[in-house]
C-alpha cells in the first residue's frame, strides 16, 4: 500500500510537470500533454490519456427523419446551440457537411445527458436542397449569430439546370435548421443560395457578431482569395457589398479591400474572375477563415501550410503576418520526452474559449495540432493533440460555448482499418468509415463525467400528522440538510429537504423537495358527564370536523350505557380530507352493595311495628307503612304486596343503590264476629277459592242481607237469606266470577250490620 501511495504521488507529480511544460494549469480541453509518435498514423485514434472521445454518427447510419442514411466524406462539423451561438453547451444541433460530388448535409438534434456523461442523438435528417438544384462538394461552412448554418460548395461546375439564371454550383447556402431547407430571401416560395456573395470555389465562411460582416476564402491554387461581405441588413445576406483582399506582396503587412461587382446575376456568376481582374492576392488554397479572440482574422493556406492573421480596419488591413509557418518542424513535450514533427497542410481552424487555436491538417499523416494562446513566431507554443486513424484526416472542429466539447469528423479513413477503440460510452469503435465524434477531457465526458441521477420527486402536500419518507436511491454517500447521512429519511415537519449524493466516480449531485402540510381539524369533545354510575347513560359529541368515527361503535351525539370505565377515541376528518384523533375517558362508578333486613312476607293488619335494618347504614327506608326505620302493618293497611325499599347513596361517588322487599297486610279474619244483639257469625275459608261459608248463630228468626263490594265500593254480590233462631249455615257458591283480591263483606240483620274484609284467591 505504501508503494502504491508513492506511485500515485509520482504519477500526479509527472502530470503536473507535463502540464506545466504545456503551459496550462486548469483542467480544460486545451490542457494536455502532447501525444508521442509524431506524424504517424495507426488504425486507431490517438489522443492524450487525459482525454476521451465519443462516437456520434457515421457514414451509413440511418436517418430518423425522412428516410435514407448518412453519406460519407464528413467535413464541416458545426455545433449550433439550440439558443444560438454563445448559448447552451448541452443542447443543440450538429451540422455535418458531406464533401461528395453529389453534396449533402446532415443535421442532428442532440443533447448532453449529465447523468450518463454522454451525448445523445435525438434526431437525424438530411437537408433538402431540391429547390436550389442541389449542392456539390459541401466542404466546410459556418454558423450564424441568428441561429442558422451555412454550407459551402467547393466546386464551380457549370450549368443552370433550373434555368433561374444562376449557375447551379459554387455558392454558400444558408440553411434554416427548423425547416431543413435553404433560406427563401425574397419570400417567393423558392429557396435561394447566397447569390450576393458571388460564385467561387467556396471552402469556409465565418460571421462577425455584428450580424453584418462575413469573411470566406477560396480553395483554389490560382485563385486563393480572401473575401469580405458586408450585408445591407443584419442577419440578411441576400444583398450587400462584396470585397476581395489585395496587397502589394504576399507578405505585405498591409492590404486593401477592393469592391467586387455583385449586383447583377452575371456579376455574381463571375465573381471569382472579377476578383482576379481587380488584383486579388492569391494565398493558394485558402481552406479556412476564422475570427480570433483578439478580433483579428486568421486563415489557413493549405499549399504553403501557413496560417496568416491580420487586422481588418474597414477599407484596409494592417498587421498582416504569418502566425504559424508551414512546412516547418516544431518541438513539443510528450510523456516520453521532447519530440519534433513537421507542421504542414493546415486546413480547418477553430478557437477554443481559452484562445487556443486547434488545427486540422490535411495530407500526409493529418495530425491535430494546437497553437496555445500566446503563440507567435518568436514564442512558439505548438502542441500535438492527436494522431488520426490510418488513411484519414480530421475535419471541421468546432466547440461548445463552454469549451468543454470539441466536435469533429474523421474523413475517409482506410476501409481496411480493424482496430477497435473503446469510446467514452464503452463501445468498440472501428474507424473504417467517415465518422463524427466529440472529444473532451475524461472529467467532462463518459463515466468520470457522469453525475448521479437523484430525484426526490415533486413537492408533496400531506396532512400534518403524516410522516413522509424521502429516499434518494442507492449511491456511495449521502448528506441531507437535516444532517442525516442515510439513503432515506422520515420527516414530520414542513419545509424544503435537500440531499447531496456522491456517485461511484466521486461526482456529486443534489435534489430538493418541498413538503407542505395541510392543517388537521381541531377537535373538541363534549360529554354529557365525565363520571357516571353503573347503568347510567352518557353521550359523546365531537366537534370541529366534517365526519367522526368513534371507537367501540359509539355514534356521535347518541346516548349509550358504558359497562365499565373506558377511554373512547374519535377520528375526525376535515374538509381537506385530513384526519386527527382525540379521546376522552368516561369513569363508570360501581353501585354500592345494599341489603334490607328484618321483614317477613306478610303481616296481619293488627301486628305490631317491625324495626328494619339497612346495610350499609345511613340509608333511607321508603314505602307504605314506613315510619322512620320501622314498618307499621296498620299504617300500611290491608293489601299489598307493598314494596318496602332501602336506598343508600355512596358519599364518594354519589351513586345510589337500593334493596326492596314485598310485604302483604292481611285482615284479622280469624274467630267469631259479633253482629250486635242479633248474634255471632263466622266466615270461612278466608281467603277463599270459589265458595264462601257463613256460619251464623241467630238469636231470633230474621231476614239476613249479605253484600260484597270491591275496594272501590262497587257492589259485586248482594242477596237476602231467611234466618232461623239458632245456628244457620249459608253457602255462597256464586263467587267464582270474582277476580282475586280484597273485598268488603257486609252483613245486615234486624237493624244491625257488620263489615269484614274477605280475600278471593
Amino acid at each position: 500500500m505504501k508503494n502504491l501511495f508513492f506511485l500515485f504521488i509520482l504519477v500526479a507529480f509527472q502530470l503536473v510537470r507535463l502540464n506545466a511544460q504545456s503551459g496550462c494549469t486548469a483542467p480544460t480541453i486545451g490542457c494536455f500533454t502532447s501525444v508521442s509518435g509524431g506524424c504517424n498514423q495507426t488504425a486507431g485514434f490517438i489522443i492524450p490519456s487525459t482525454h476521451t472521445f465519443q462516437y456520434i454518427k457515421a457514414q451509413g447510419d440511418a436517418y430518423t427523419i425522412g428516410g435514407g442514411s448518412m453519406a460519407g466524406s464528413n467535413d464541416f462539423t458545426g455545433f449550433l446551440p439550440i439558443d444560438g451561438l454563445g448559448g447552451s453547451s448541452t443542447v443543440g444541433r450538429l451540422i455535418i457537411n458531406h464533401e461528395n460530388t453529389t453534396g449533402s448535409v446532415s443535421q442532428l438534434g442532440l443533447h448532453f445527458d449529465i447523468y450518463t456523461g454522454l451525448w445523445v442523438v435525438d434526431s437525424l435528417k438530411a437537408i433538402n436542397f431540391g429547390q436550389v438544384a442541389g449542392t456539390s462538394r459541401n466542404c466546410s461552412g459556418g454558423l450564424t449569430y441568428w441561429n442558422t448554418s451555412v454550407t459551402s460548395e467547393e466546386t464551380m461546375t457549370t450549368g443552370d439546370s433550373n434555368s433561374d439564371g444562376y449557375i447551379d454550383l459554387g455558392w454558400h447556402v444558408e440553411i434554416n435548421p427548423i425547416t431543413g431547407r435553404p433560406m427563401d430571401y425574397d419570400n417567393n416560395g423558392t429557396p435561394d443560395k447566397m447569390w450576393a456573395l458571388g460564385r467561387s470555389n467556396k471552402e469556409n465562411i465565418v460571421f462577425k457578431n455584428d450580424s453584418l460582416t462575413t469573411y470566406f476564402g477560396i480553395d483554389d491554387s490560382n485563385n486563393g482569395f480572401i473575401y469580405k461581405f458586408v450585408a445591407n441588413q443584419k442577419a440578411n445576406f441576400s444583398s450587400g457589398t462584396l470585397y476581395v483582399l489585395t496587397s502589394s506582396s504576399l507578405l505585405s503587412q498591409t492590404g486593401t479591400w477592393v469592391q467586387v461587382p455583385n449586383t447583377t446575376v452575371a456579376d455574381r456568376n463571375n465573381s471569382q474572375s472579377l476578383a482576379n481582374s481587380l488584383g486579388a492576392r492569391n494565398y493558394t488554397r485558402v481552406e479556412d477563415v476564422e475570427i480570433g479572440p483578439d478580433g483579428k482574422i486568421y486563415f489557413a493556406a493549405t499549399t504553403s501550410g501557413r496560417i496568416y492573421r491580420f487586422q481588418d480596419n474597414g477599407t484596409s488591413v494592417s498587421n498582416f503576418e504569418i502566425y504559424i509557418e508551414g512546412n516547418t518542424s516544431y518541438t513539443y513535450a510528450t510523456s516520453t520526452g521532447n519530440q519534433t514533427t513537421t507542421f504542414a497542410s493546415a486546413d480547418n481552424l477553430a478557437f477554443d474559449p481559452e484562445g487556443n487555436l486547434w488545427i486540422n491538417c490535411d495530407g500526409g499523416c493529418s495530425p491535430i495540432w494546437v497553437a496555445k494562446a500566446g503563440h507567435s513566431m518568436t514564442n512558439r507554443k505548438m502542441e500535438l493533440f492527436g494522431r488520426t486513424p490510418s488513411g484519414s484526416e480530421s475535419t471541421g472542429a468546432t466547440f461548445s460555448p463552454d469549451g468543454k466539447f470539441m466536435f469533429l469528423s474523421i474523413q475517409h479513413p482506410s476501409t481496411s482499418n480493424t482496430t477497435q477503440v473503446i469510446d467514452a460510452a464503452g463501445n468498440n469503435i472501428v474507424f473504417n468509415r467517415a465518422t463524427t465524434i466529440v472529444v473532451a477531457r475524461k472529467s467532462d465526458l463518459g463515466a468520470d463525467a457522469a453525475i448521479p441521477f437523484v430525484d426526490l420527486g415533486p413537492s408533496q402536500t400531506v396532512c400534518a400528522n403524516v410522516t413522509v419518507n424521502l429516499n434518494a436511491g442507492p449511491f456511495d454517500a449521502y448528506i441531507w440538510n437535516t444532517g442525516d447521512t442515510t439513503q432515506s429519511i422520515s420527516v414530520n415537519n414542513p419545509g424544503t429537504y435537500t440531499v447531496t449524493v456522491t456517485g461511484t466516480n466521486g461526482n456529486t449531485n443534489s435534489s430538493s423537495v418541498v413538503v407542505n402540510h395541510l392543517a388537521l381539524p381541531t377537535i373538541t369533545i363534549n360529554t354529557s358527564a365525565n363520571s357516571i354510575c353503573q347503568g347510567d347513560s352518557v353521550s359523546l359529541e365531537a366537534q370541529g370536523a366534517l365526519s367522526y368515527q368513534w371507537s367501540n361503535g359509539i355514534i356521535n351525539s347518541q346516548f349509550f350505557v358504558p359497562s365499565q370505565t373506558n377511554t373512547y377515541v374519535v377520528t375526525a376528518t376535515g374538509s381537506n380530507s385530513c384526519s386527527a384523533t382525540a379521546s376522552t375517558t368516561i369513569i363508570v362508578n360501581s353501585l354500592p352493595q345494599v341489603s334490607l333486613n328484618g321483614l317477613n312476607t306478610s303481616y296481619l293488619v293488627t301486628d305490631a311495628n317491625v324495626m328494619l335494618t339497612g346495610i350499609p347504614s345511613g340509608g333511607v327506608f321508603s314505602g307504605n307503612g314506613i315510619i322512620g326505620s320501622d314498618f307499621s302493618p296498620s299504617a300500611a293497611g290491608i293489601g299489598g304486596p307493598y314494596n318496602i325499599i332501602y336506598t343508600y347513596v355512596d358519599t364518594l361517588s354519589g351513586c345510589e343503590n337500593s334493596d326492596s322487599f314485598e310485604v302483604t297486610i292481611e285482615p284479622n279474619i280469624t274467630g267469631l264476629f259479633n253482629l250486635g244483639s242479633v248474634g255471632n257469625y263466622k266466615i270461612f275459608p278466608n281467603p277463599f277459592d270459589n265458595a264462601l261459608n257463613i256460619q251464623f248463630n241467630s238469636l231470633s228468626n230474621e231476614i239476613l242481607s249479605i253484600e260484597i263490594s270491591d275496594m272501590q265500593g262497587k257492589v259485586v254480590f248482594s242477596k237476602n237469606f231467611e234466618i232461623n233462631h239458632g245456628e244457620n249455615n249459608i253457602n255462597l257458591f256464586e263467587l267464582s266470577h270474582l277476580n282475586s283480591g280484597f273485598y268488603n263483606f257486609t252483613m245486615r240483620i234486624a237493624g244491625q250490620s257488620s263489615r269484614q274484609t274477605i280475600v278471593k284467591k
